[in-house]
């Protein structure tokens, strides 16, 4: 059966994928990899029958992987939290959050890509990686695997946040002046300005 990655996937998208009808083992790490990335970019409230259904498991399963999760994210001064109206969340440093993502989702993408996990929007994630490829093209830059489709994927779930990015001036002040910024600004008008400097930061980082 194919798995669903449930953060992106809500119930009412009834669109029909298939994969190979493969059953696919993610091992713990993955799940681990899986439950973090659809908590921080989660745009409906998880549960633990969320991740039952994404990663093919039992509820003890996920109930011990989500210990594993809570002991990583304590490394980084992050907190799994719970509530039964807004399910699980993690707690913290916003820009902390982020960099978790980009350092775990590149070595989902594979299962994204041959669709064993399937994500919400993905016309306009391909849109957005559309945009994003022609920026690195005008840029004749190279970007390592992964990265673009990673930012793509997190693109598509910024307008559903509310999180406060703040930089300081100087910072600011040198970041518009880059062709980056340039090229993010003519690709994606309707982005705010924090978040245009925070994509910014990512093309130059990478």
């Amino acid at each position: 059966s194919t798995a669903k990655f449930s953060d992106f996937k809500e119930a009412a998208d009834t669109r029909s994928h298939t994969y190979d009808k493969r059953f696919h083992v993610f091992t713990p790490d993955e799940r681990n990899r899986i439950e973090i990335c659809a908590i921080i970019i989660r745009s409906h409230p998880l549960y633990i029958e969320n991740f039952m259904e994404v990663c093919q498991v039992s509820r003890n399963t996920v109930i011990n992987d989500l210990k594993n999760v809570i002991r990583f994210l304590e490394n980084y001064n992050l907190e799994l939290t719970y509530d039964i109206k807004s399910g699980y969340r993690i707690a913290g440093d916003t820009i902390k959050k982020r960099a978790i993502f980009f350092m775990l989702f590149p070595s989902l993408w594979e299962y994204y890509d041959r669709q064993v996990v399937l994500v919400e929007n993905e016309q306009y994630i391909r849109e957005i990686l559309v945009k994003l490829k022609k920026i690195e093209s005008k840029l004749h830059a190279e970007y390592v695997r992964g990265e673009l489709p990673t930012l793509a994927v997190f693109m598509s779930a910024i307008d559903k946040r509310s999180d406060q990015l703040t930089f300081s001036d100087m910072d600011e002040e040198e970041i518009v002046e880059t062709k980056e910024y340039q090229l993010v600004s003519q690709y994606f008008p309707d982005l705010e300005n924090g978040e245009k400097i925070y994509v910014t930061l990512h093309l130059l980082g990478s």
